[in-house]
């Protein structure tokens, strides 16, 4: 991807999908795609903000599960832990399916310590959420919606 691509604005307009609707997740899934994981990383976190500015916490708090998962998988535990805080503190008292996105960095820690009961703990609320919440998996924040 050139700089001009990785530097041009997440537009909301309509014709870009609306920032509260779904904004172009092309650019996350073909930044993954081809190896571009920190773009995807960066475009996951102006998708974050973009909703933040526009009052979709929940949309926010999915934008920063997927950048911390991106960041995970490059090892950068940090700064995956930072996207996950940010997106904690803003499903914080909510049942959400978003809460239960924010569950799979522990199951993925417990099972990486070898302590798969835990792990299964973990898995089994977190599933009960997304069921309770209307979603069988976590999906992609950035492609799709409760309403879709």
């Amino acid at each position: 991807m050139g700089t001009s691509t990785q530097r041009a604005p997440l537009a909301s307009s309509a014709s870009s999908r609306t920032v509260t609707g779904k904004l172009p997740a092309e650019v996350q899934k073909g930044a993954g795609l081809t190896g571009h994981e920190d773009v995807a990383i960066e475009s996951f976190g102006r998708l974050h903000q973009l909703r933040l500015d526009a009052g979709d916490d929940l949309g926010a708090a999915r934008a920063a599960f997927w950048a911390a998962m991106r960041s995970f998988s490059l090892g950068e535990t940090a700064r995956g832990g930072g996207w996950v805080a940010r997106a904690q503190r803003l499903v914080e008292g909510r049942d959400c399916v978003e809460w239960g996105y924010l569950r799979l960095p522990h199951v993925f820690r417990l099972t990486a310590s070898g302590d798969y009961a835990g792990a299964r703990g973990a898995s089994t609320a977190t599933r009960s959420t997304a069921r309770e919440n209307g979603r069988r998996r976590p999906v992609n924040g950035a492609t799709r919606s409760r309403s879709s």
